[in-house]
């Protein structure tokens, strides 16, 4: 459906801005309606915002993207709710799935499927229940963009029906938005888009930069160039340092990422990288640029800074010594307790009796449970 696009662009802009006051007060003071959270106060998710301060409530800190101090914010359309917009606070809930899953499933609403069923349906099906996307401020251009992962196969009308909602719950921003196509994909649908849908080009976005840092870090391993098409086809190693052609959706544990094409901030392999704590850069003309490709296979060490990277050569024996120093803590498994053999009924799996805390409880029970039916069992106590 196309969401009744044109109803919901007719009052999403609310009163414009006294002549005499610029969109930045605008935006700090509260806009049409003011400001839903009270000051120093954030919610899991909300379905308006009402000045700019509701938005940094939600928005992750600012983000290490070549344009200082973007901030963003994942938004999510629910189609089954007649095309209801969140707006989720992304410190709780980093991907979409979380927020969806969290707050979308059940009680009446339809089952939100695990992590990678949802990815192979509502980034690529034209019968998906969600679309997905995130809301930018971009600072130093003054920009606000609405963006699609650069996967996203969602159509014009799709596109239209969350910018348009939008603009409805974020009256603030009102007709100061701009839709962001974050690849060649996606910037050829958005040629068929309705003249309303007001678009911003990534040439236009970030005129005149090459380089972006999305995630600061340092980090050594092989340097390998690989085409994202191909991940699904060969392994690669947490040792790693990979050369994309374009941004994947899924990632395995890397050393560091390039990818030859600009990223999203809340893209998800920037989020993954962000939580492996690992470099993740983009730099335009990756594949080509003689600084990598003169290293092609060989130990590097990566450094992702803040206005500027660089790469060199390290011997196996350093990258070794580096993996010693920065290997992450062992994970312990505990021994399986293969004693109980009977049957047990899930509210008798945690032996309280002798009035131990839960933590302790679980810690025996999960040996001879498992993990899931043991913290069922404490959710059920």
């Amino acid at each position: 459906p196309d969401g009744g696009g044109s109803d919901v662009a007719d009052t999403s802009p609310g009163d414009a801005p006294d002549s005499d006051t610029d969109a930045d007060t605008d935006a700090d003071t509260g806009g049409p309606g003011g400001c839903v959270l009270a000051s120093g106060e954030t919610a899991p998710f909300l379905e308006t915002l009402g000045c700019r301060a509701d938005f940094d409530a939600l928005a992750s800190a600012p983000l290490d993207a070549s344009i200082p101090g973007a901030r963003s914010l994942k938004t999510v359309v629910d189609r089954v709710g007649d095309d209801a917009i969140y707006f989720q606070n992304v410190t709780l809930y980093p991907i979409h799935w979380d927020f969806a899953s969290t707050h979308l499933s059940g009680h009446g609403l339809p089952p939100v499927p695990d992590l990678g069923q949802f990815n192979a349906t509502e980034y690529s099906s034209p019968s998906r229940r969600f679309l997905l996307g995130a809301l930018t401020w971009y600072e130093e251009p003054g920009v606000w963009v609405y963006e699609l992962a650069p996967y996203d196969t969602a159509s014009a009308a799709m596109i239209t029906t969350a910018y348009d909602a939008i603009r409805a719950a974020a009256p603030f921003i009102g007709d100061d938005l701009r839709f962001h196509p974050t690849s060649a994909a996606i910037e050829h649908t958005a040629a068929g888009l309705d003249p309303h849908v007001r678009v911003i080009t990534t040439d236009e976005l970030f005129a005149g930069i090459t380089y972006q840092p999305l995630n600061l870090a340092i980090a050594m391993g092989k340097l390998r160039f690989v085409r994202a098409a191909d991940l699904t086809e060969g392994l690669l190693s947490f040792r790693d340092v990979v050369v994309l052609d374009r941004v994947p959706n899924e990632l395995a544990v890397v050393s560091g990422v390039v990818t030859a094409e600009l990223q999203t901030p809340l893209s998800h392999v920037n989020v993954l990288s962000q939580n492996r704590g690992t470099p993740n850069m983009a730099l335009l003309g990756a594949l080509t640029d003689p600084r990598l490709t003169a290293l092609d296979g060989r130990w590097v060490e990566l450094r992702v800074g803040a206005f500027d990277w660089s790469v060199r050569e390290v011997t196996e024996a350093e990258a070794d010594a580096w993996w010693e120093a920065h290997k992450p803590a062992e994970v312990t498994i505990p021994a399986l307790d293969t004693s109980v053999t009977a049957l047990t009924d899930v509210d008798d799996a945690l032996d309280r009796s002798d009035g131990q805390s839960l933590r302790a409880a679980l810690d025996a029970a999960i040996p001879a449970f498992g993990g899931k039916a043991s913290h069922y069992a404490a959710l059920r106590a």
